[in-house]
């Protein structure tokens, strides 16, 4: 029980970080000055090229996922994120502005931990994320 308090408190401690894939350059801005003023460390990238390579060396404690990028689908690279043994524990929230139902279903499908479809508001981004992450930390107590 200490250990496991003990290890809830270090991860309370560490800033989180925030992967974002996201190629329109005013989302990624915009994003990234709202996460750091939240307190996170943000890391954003303009397309997926690479992306498996980028969220293994990075190991972030969440991801927020397009879908739609020139010459490449974002359901690619979360079905690979899923697959992956050492990716698949990272939460992926997809944020999107695709809100076919059929998209949401089959991201959650491909292991999506959240979907939400743009614009959304900073509230529900917020929760969502510290839903998600809070979701993750209880999961790695447990192991």
């Amino acid at each position: 029980m200490a250990t496991q308090n003990l290890f809830k408190n270090l991860q309370e401690t560490r800033q989180k970080t925030i992967l974002l894939f996201d190629d329109d350059e005013f989302i990624r801005e915009l994003a990234a000055i709202y996460f750091e003023l939240e307190g996170f460390s943000v890391v954003v990238k303009a397309n997926i090229e690479n992306a498996l390579d980028e969220v293994r060396q990075l190991d972030p404690d969440i991801i927020i996922l397009d879908l739609i990028f020139p010459n490449a689908n974002g359901l690619t690279l979360l079905e690979e994120l899923k697959l992956h043994t050492d990716t698949k524990h990272i939460p992926v929230l997809v944020l999107t502005a695709y809100s076919h139902d059929w998209a949401e279903k089959r991201c959650i499908e491909l292991g999506a931990d959240a979907y939400l479809v743009k614009p959304v508001s900073t509230e529900i981004l917020m929760k969502t994320i510290k839903s998600l992450l809070e979701k993750n930390e209880s999961a790695a107590i447990k192991i």
